[in-house]
């Protein structure tokens, strides 16, 4: 199987997903070693990803969700490929944007059932002193729109108007958004990573996130951890507390590390795991309605 890993220049991208060149050459050589005809693709252009359709490859991994062109554009990339017929892995642009948009996906959340920390939006200036906040003291501030930790610090920890002011006016000026605001809640953090296999079971590794102690005394799982790898991964042994977690789960960015510590997958079965799926969803597809089962025994995956 002729198999590409697409991704981009992702430094300012401040999403979710592997697109790292080190991490995208772990995958390509996992990808290798089970016998495919890998490729590494970085896409920076429309015409970029035209030329991965001419080459026709089985599948793409996905290692960003989309690429922001000149024009100021975002191309999806699930859509981009779907709509050109081509398997790809990840989920779908409608699911994707949940986790590009945290308003969103709390709402989402919120009409599920799901209780989420009480929020609201801020610009620069729109409050004028604590009693115009609609929630009071600690609050926690967050870009709106980023993921991976991005402008997550211990400033955005803050107990007084100044401090709000001042966590408001850095993330504006990075984002040029309106920044989310939440109340403060202490407790511990999970994360689950969840893959279908090929049999269209689903496989989810719950575990809890340990982020080193912050100077505010709290534990803040900011962008500066993840990127330096501080925090800590444990196994969740309180049975009733992981099964929770599991209800709740819709993936995560720890997904290999989840993996290996619940499940005891190393990473080239986790990528096996990955593109056996998503090979057997257009083996699926490919094949006629009333197809009988006697001519299925002769296909078989490569």
């Amino acid at each position: 199987m002729n198999i590409e890993i697409i991704t981009t220049t992702n430094e300012t991208l401040k999403e979710t997903g592997f697109g790292n060149l080190d991490s995208c050459r772990s995958v390509l050589n996992s990808i290798q070693e089970m016998g495919h005809n890998g490729r590494l693709s970085l896409c920076k252009s429309l015409a970029d990803l035209q030329r991965v359709l001419k080459r026709k490859p089985d599948l793409v991994i996905l290692a960003v969700k989309y690429i922001s062109i000149d024009s100021g554009e975002n191309i999806w990339l699930s859509e981009y490929f779907e709509n050109h017929s081509i398997a790809y892995s990840g989920s779908s642009r409608d699911m994707l944007q949940f986790d590009s948009d945290k308003i969103l996906a709390k709402l989402h959340l919120r009409e599920k059932g799901i209780s989420t920390a009480a929020f609201f939006t801020a610009s620069v200036d729109e409050f004028q002193r604590d009693e115009d906040l609609p929630l009071k003291y600690p609050l926690f501030l967050k870009p709106s729109g980023a993921a991976n930790g991005n402008g997550i610090d211990e400033e955005s920890f803050v107990s007084s108007f100044e401090e709000f002011e001042c966590k408001i006016s850095s993330l504006q000026a990075s984002y040029g958004q309106p920044a989310l605001v939440e109340e403060f809640l202490t407790g511990k953090e999970y994360t689950v990573a969840m893959i279908t296999n090929k049999c269209g079971e689903l496989i989810d590794s719950a575990v809890e996130i340990v982020p080193p102690k912050s100077n505010c005394d709290y534990r803040i799982l900011s962008g500066t951890v993840k990127s330096k790898n501080t925090e800590v991964l444990k196994k969740i042994t309180d049975k009733t507390i992981k099964c929770e977690v599991r209800k709740m789960a819709f993936g995560s960015s720890y997904f290999p590390e989840a993996c290996r510590i619940d499940r005891g997958l190393s990473y080239d079965q986790i990528v096996s795991h990955i593109v056996e799926y998503c090979l057997s969803k257009k083996l699926k597809a490919m094949l006629p309605n009333k197809l009988l089962p006697v001519h299925q025994e002769n296909l078989v995956l490569t």
